[in-house]
């Protein structure tokens, strides 16, 4: 699905997300969808609440109510760097990348500020965390 598709199926409520059975999102699962996609893309609030036709400030208050009607914690930029840190903790734990190179492939602009977002989520730095994982997978 080509940018321009994928801003027009958002505006009109929703994408597959890949599914056969051809069941459409949720315009917030299409939005989550995005971002999960393009972790290392523009995920600057401007730039997708356009895709939404929406405001940003719009966008935010959305997201923010409807991530909150799930039960999930804070808003879109929470959303982001939670994302960002779940494929980094999947890498980490997959694969043998540097963690310099999976602070690149998950989006944050320098290894230094995944650091600080795993020492705050984990009390420990990325290659600390993936030591002490495959500890206990032995």
């Amino acid at each position: 699905m080509t940018s321009r598709q994928t801003s027009a199926a958002l505006r009109q409520g929703g994408v597959d997300g890949g599914r056969q059975s051809g069941a459409r999102l949720s315009r917030f699962d299409a939005a989550c969808h995005h971002v999960r996609c393009n972790l290392c893309g523009d995920l600057r609030l401007d730039i997708i609440a356009k895709q939404f036709d929406m405001a940003p400030s719009s966008f935010s208050h959305w997201f923010h109510g409807q991530a909150q009607r799930r039960g999930m914690p804070g808003g879109y930029k929470t959303f982001v760097i939670r994302a960002r840190m779940e494929r980094a903790e999947q890498l980490l734990s997959t694969t043998d990348l540097m963690v310099r190179d999976i602070a690149t492939a998950v989006g944050f602009s320098s290894h230094q500020l995944l650091n600080q977002h795993f020492r705050s989520r984990h009390g420990a730095t990325p290659s600390a965390w993936r030591r002490a994982q495959s500890i206990l997978r032995r």
